[in-house]
């Protein structure tokens, strides 16, 4: 459910991060979960949309890191090293050598 509001706000749908975190501490108190800080489990969901654009399209990384909520490229950059151990630079490289 959280993932699904996240995505309508990439997709240009109104989000409002209270609403978030309304959701957030609820699936927390619901199923009795330790969840992120509402921050980190949003850059998450926008980190994978990421991901799959780098996997799936052939935009530019600085593309992908503005149409993900990204204002800068180094950040983008920072956080996507962090969550999956490699620079998306990378991960492009290396899916598109799987290519060939």
């Amino acid at each position: 459910m959280i993932s699904g509001l996240v995505l309508k706000y990439l997709n240009g749908e109104c989000f409002v991060i209270c609403g978030f975190y309304k959701y957030t501490l609820l699936a927390s108190t619901e199923f009795n979960l330790t969840v992120p800080a509402p921050a980190q489990t949003y850059r998450n969901i926008r980190l994978d949309r990421a991901r799959t654009l780098l996997m799936e399209t052939d935009l530019s990384v600085i593309e992908i890191a503005m149409a993900t909520g990204f204002n800068s490229n180094g950040v983008f950059s920072r956080h996507y090293k962090e969550r999956y151990g490699e620079s998306p630079y990378g991960n492009r490289r290396d899916v598109h050598v799987k290519d060939d």
